[in-house]
């Protein structure tokens, strides 16, 4: 498996930029700055990322209508449906898609045996996968896990290197960790999932059959940040 390293936040910026990857924030993004939430980071076409919003005010929903947003993805498995029914009644399209084990090819949710230690993806990821990355292409939606770190990063790489024509996502990492690491254990979770679709799940999803395929129109693409 290929492997990438990024040495520091600087060097990957100057890449992009010579790539003429580096996305613009769209000016009425600006507004975030008044939701003051940890970790919160613009995507294109009108997205955000961050924390799950389930203990902010309702203020802070009201603003997030105010610029546009419309969805909002929860990657927790333990995501309370108080909360999906709150999000609703104030207006949003609410989305559950739990990333917590995604790369556990032993995940009852996801995969199912084939084999004797073979697994293939079950239909449900495929569907899931396929509505968050449409979801992701219409812009205007909140993506989110606990903290806005570990499973918002898996969720921001996969809809990089799975969904077509999305920028370069902007990934966070904690203090004992490296630059290097976060790319490298992302890169290998989308790898995993990929290689346990079938043929005909990839198609579905638009995939080439060889993941190196993906690879070399993907990377390099990541901008790593320290979480403040």
């Amino acid at each position: 498996m290929l492997k990438f390293s990024c040495n520091n936040a600087t060097e990957v910026i100057k890449k992009l930029s010579a790539k003429r990857m580096i996305s613009q924030t769209p000016s009425f993004l600006s507004n975030s700055a008044k939701l003051d939430i940890p970790n919160l980071r613009n995507l294109e076409r009108g997205s955000m990322c961050g924390p799950t919003l389930q203990d902010r005010p309702l203020k802070d929903f009201q603003l997030l209508k105010k610029m546009g947003i419309e969805n909002i993805v929860d990657f927790r498995e333990d995501a309370p449906q108080q909360y999906a029914l709150f999000c609703r009644q104030n207006g949003f399209n609410y989305f559950k898609f739990p990333l917590d084990s995604i790369e556990n090819i032993k995940n009852n949710q996801f995969y199912q045996q084939t084999g004797f230690q073979k697994y293939s993806a079950k239909p449900l990821l495929i569907s899931m996968l396929k509505r968050f990355f449409d979801t992701m292409r219409k812009g205007h939606t909140y993506i989110g896990c606990q903290y806005g770190v570990d499973r918002t990063n898996k969720g921001l790489t996969l809809n990089y290197f799975m969904n077509h024509n999305m920028k370069p996502p902007r990934l966070l990492h904690w203090e004992d960790e490296t630059q290097k690491t976060v790319v490298n254990r992302n890169v290998r979770i989308v790898e995993k999932v990929f290689h346990h679709m079938t043929p005909n799940q990839k198609e579905t999803l638009g995939l080439p059959q060889v993941f190196r395929d993906i690879l070399s129109r993907k990377m390099p693409g990541f901008i790593i940040e320290n979480r403040p």
